[in-house]
């Protein structure tokens, strides 16, 4: 070593030593401020990280490892502490993976297991992903890992699993390229099909070919850029080859690809529609074709609320030319008291009556009719007179 005089006599020599001493100093806080930030990144995460050699020695378990009540001394001291922390069900299970793992040239492992909390004795599925890396020669060099708590979304995908299971409802997941990822029971119940049957072929292909343009247009329009789609009905083919009329509420996950949707069927609710349908055409067309007028008026306003299409036919009125106008427009001013004295009539006895009057027709012409009215009542009060008109002037009707 030397000494002072010496290191006077070689002033450059221990200029470079201080030059050195304060390189080092600087490498080591910049090392420390290294690690200090590596340590705030890894607090900040929720991932639990660690990493170890081919031989299991444990270099490093990031704190995050507290919240579950181990420390990272913990596995320093005892690489088999990883075994120790899970549940004794996973534990035998996941240590012959691992030793497959260390053996094979895979450089990726992914698995799920439980780790028991010895902080709150509580149960957490994690899932561990672990990567290897080789040196040049190929030999695993090390072993770097990241664990994370996927408990809520274990949860969640089963109570996701079964709302499918056991619903009754029409509940899917479709993905957005047109295929369904996931049905609940209802569906092959409904349509006749087997799940496998469902799920290898594109959705479009079970819809009814006059549906599918309006069909690719919700997708295309809402589905295609988040947007929901709600109460849009198409038609799906069963297995027998009928259809059947599904009315749907879908939401998009765009992030992930996605669309949950629910379905109601809507079969027996269309077939009673078009039969109402079918039923009021029928209607139409038997009251077009009646010798008489059928109408109903409100005895307080004198207001018509009702008549017949055929009222065209005899007096040249549309329906809604005399809906909402009193019937004296409609009388002869010389017929009105008579009418009015056999309406009162009719609502005190409570008896049909016939009365003979003029109406005045369309092009200003009067006809005879005869009348024949009956009251509606409501928790004993009088709320309509309905009555059918019969023309008995037929040739002054046709001119």
């Amino acid at each position: 070593m030397k000494s002072k005089k010496d290191c006077k006599k070689s002033p450059l020599k221990s200029e470079a030593l201080l030059n050195m001493l304060e390189d080092l100093e600087e490498e080591k806080n910049k090392a420390k401020k290294s690690e200090e930030k590596l340590k705030n990144i890894l607090s900040a995460i929720d991932n639990v990280i660690y990493s170890f050699t081919p031989d299991g020695k444990v270099t490093f378990v990031s704190e995050k490892i507290k919240e579950c009540g181990y420390d990272p001394e913990d596995f320093y001291n005892n690489p088999k502490m990883w075994l120790k922390m899970m549940h004794p069900d996973d534990a035998k299970k996941q240590k012959k993976i691992f030793k497959k793992f260390m053996k094979n040239k895979k450089k990726k492992l992914e698995r799920e297991y439980i780790l028991i909390c010895k902080k709150t004795k509580k149960n957490k599925i994690v899932k561990d992903t672990l990567v290897k890396t080789f040196d040049r020669k190929g030999n695993p060099k090390m072993y770097y890992g990241s664990m994370v708590d996927i408990t809520e979304q274990k949860k969640a995908e089963e109570d996701i699993k079964n709302m499918f299971n056991f619903s009754g409802a029409l509940v899917c997941i479709a993905d957005i390229k047109g295929h369904f990822k996931q049905l609940s029971p209802a569906w092959m119940k409904l349509l006749g099909y087997s799940e496998k049957e469902l799920l290898s072929k594109p959705f479009m292909d079970f819809v009814h070919p006059e549906d599918r343009k309006k069909t690719e247009k919700i997708i295309k329009n809402n589905l295609k850029k988040g947007k929901e789609a709600v109460h849009f009905e198409n038609r799906y083919r069963c297995k027998d080859g009928s259809y059947k009329h599904l009315d749907w509420v879908s939401r998009p996950l765009l992030d992930e690809g996605i669309v949950y949707a629910v379905a109601h069927d809507i079969t027996d609710k269309k077939k009673a529609e078009e039969a109402l349908k079918e039923s009021e055409e029928k209607y139409r067309k038997v009251i077009e074709n009646l010798s008489d007028v059928i109408y109903s008026y409100d005895p307080k306003t004198l207001k018509v609320g009702f008549i017949t299409p055929n009222v065209r036919s005899f007096f040249g009125y549309k329906p809604e030319e005399v809906i909402g106008h009193k019937i004296d427009e409609f009388i002869h001013p010389e017929d009105l008291k008579q009418v009015y004295e056999d309406m009162k009539k009719t609502i005190k006895t409570g008896k049909a009556s016939l009365t003979k009057a003029r109406l005045k027709k369309k092009n200003g012409k009067y006809i005879l009719i005869e009348e024949k009215g009956s009251v509606e009542k409501e928790k004993g009060k009088t709320i309509h007179i309905n009555g059918v008109i019969r023309i008995s002037d037929k040739k002054s009707n046709k001119k």
